[in-house]
């Protein structure tokens, strides 16, 4: 398996920056550094750039490619641009994440907008179990009879099968797995994420009521999420 940190995909940025503005505006070396904007949030450009893809070339190449979209030949990328960009970035992985795991989850983007206008991280029992209840029934509504994916727990859990606890861990223990959250099953542990690679995934039984539970920030423009 490869795995990228930070410093890899910080070389690989730099190098294709390098390589696309001297190409047009100098013969000197230039980095992220000369072209990204000052701290966003109160963290340097690069990080805040770092923490909106799963540490993989795809995502930070794809979102500097939007970034240099919206600048406009400019050879700097302002805070504005960035920001700006963000947005269409953010709605372009939502829609890759579902091709990537359709096979899987064919269902998978009408269930990741059950987060939409969520905060950026809440605890699994504050997650209200009506209005997924409503949303199930829904989605269930709507399906034809051959069902798979997500929808088919949606089902047993209309036809009280399973309970809505089980139904919300097995939810989020697909979130988890496409990387679309992280979670933090105990207090003294870091939250986990299931693209670092660095700790064994966790299963559904793993997750409880009282698991916390992080939307991805290359998530929270498209769904519209808030700061609590």
């Amino acid at each position: 398996n490869l795995n990228w940190d930070k410093s890899h995909l910080i070389e690989l940025l730099d190098r294709r920056i390098d390589f696309l503005v001297k190409e047009q505006y100098t013969t000197k070396t230039v980095t992220h550094k000369d072209i990204l904007p000052r701290p966003i949030e109160d963290k340097p450009a690069i990080e805040y750039f770092l923490d909106r893809t799963m540490m993989r070339p795809r995502d930070i190449i794809l979102f500097f490619n939007i970034c240099l979209s919206y600048a406009e030949g400019r050879p700097t990328i302002t805070k504005d641009t960035l920001l700006q960009a963000e947005g269409e970035y953010s709605r372009a992985r939502l829609r890759a994440l579902a091709d990537e795991w359709f096979a899987d989850y064919p269902d998978l983007l009408d269930f990741a907008l059950t987060l939409k206008k969520s905060p950026r991280s809440f605890r699994l029992n504050e997650f209200d179990d009506n209005l997924l209840g409503e949303y199930c029934l829904n989605q269930v509504a709507s399906k034809d009879k051959e069902l798979k994916g997500i929808v088919v727990f949606a089902n047993e859990f209309m036809e009280s099968r399973i309970s809505v606890g089980v139904f919300k861990r097995i939810l989020f223990g697909v979130f988890y797995r496409i990387g679309l959250v992280g979670l933090k099953t105990d207090g003294h542990l870091k939250v986990s994420w299931s693209f670092e690679g660095v700790r064994p995934a966790i299963s559904s039984p793993e997750i409880s009521e009282s698991t916390k539970v992080y939307i991805h920030p290359g998530f929270w423009r498209v769904l519209g999420v808030h700061d609590r």
